[in-house]
């Protein structure tokens, strides 16, 4: 079953949605059209070993240009938006439709485990009760369930019914954003907190990882897992918690007021931390 999932704004650009971040970063895609990203992995077997091969992710806009329906009604035609210009069914169909198949890549040899949408995948269009077409959630159901058809699945139990479905090939939906207005201002502020942030992470780990080994450096307590593991993470959770949100400040602030702000809470947190 398809699980859909609220992100924080604030993680906008990192994480499943980094992909969707860097496609506006480098192409100037208005804020009214949605971006999607769908992470595929080897096909594991039904032990759940990992297959060889590498993840990789498809990600594309929405087009901007709406696509209706005629439907007729009892006594009038009416037009109806429908969904295939959304950015789901855009990579649905230009990109996976050719790989779908037993010579395809997908759900044969790749599945896919989870989606980035930055708005939720859209509900099936209705008219006075009636379904029109397919929306971009039911159409990722649809993906779930023929990537959890047994049949794929070679070199088994042959005694096993090839049409039966596994329960372990479900697919995460991710979103962050209900409005086109959020949507801009993360565009705007998400690239500064992210340069802030990976600025501030890295003189951060140094500080502490030279302080490490000056103090441990030869003991037998040395622990090489901690300085180049642990250590890495609770710094990045510092920084992370540290830095304002852009959702907490006042509408409308600017890229420049915000990068200030999180300058000025980046050097304190330096000094602070130099000074212990």
């Amino acid at each position: 079953m398809v699980v859909e999932i609220d992100l924080s704004e604030d993680e906008y650009g990192s994480g499943f949605s980094q992909q969707a971040c860097n496609e506006r970063e480098q192409n100037p895609i208005s804020p009214q059209r949605n971006i999607a990203t769908f992470h595929l992995v080897p096909r594991p077997d039904l032990t759940g070993t990992k297959a060889p091969g590498n993840p990789y992710t498809i990600t594309r806009a929405s087009t901007g240009i709406g696509v209706y329906e005629v439907v007729s009604g009892r006594r009038i035609e009416t037009e109806v938006k429908i969904n295939i210009s959304h950015s789901e069914s855009q990579i649905i169909y230009q990109d996976l439709k050719e790989k779908i198949g037993a010579d395809g890549q997908f759900p044969k040899g790749y599945v896919i485990d989870w989606i980035y949408t930055e708005r939720p995948a859209c509900p099936d269009p209705y008219l006075s009760g009636r379904k029109i077409h397919d929306g971009c959630l039911t159409e990722i159901t649809k993906l779930e369930r023929l990537q959890s058809e047994r049949r794929w699945d070679v070199g088994t139990n042959p005694d096993m019914n090839p049409y039966a479905y596994r329960n372990d090939l479900g697919i995460k939906v991710y979103s962050s954003f209900t409005s086109s207005t959020a949507i801009s201002t993360a565009t705007n502020l998400a690239p500064v907190r992210h340069e802030i942030k990976h600025q501030l992470f890295r003189k951060l780990i140094d500080l502490y990882q030279k302080s490490y080994d000056a103090a441990d450096a030869g003991s037998e307590e040395y622990d090489h897992s901690y300085r180049d593991e642990q250590l890495p993470r609770d710094t990045w959770n510092l920084v992370e918690t540290t830095l304002p949100r852009w959702t907490s400040q006042d509408t409308g602030v600017t890229s420049e007021v915000f990068h200030q702000l999180l300058q000025s809470a980046a050097d304190a947190l330096l000094r602070q931390e130099r000074n212990k």
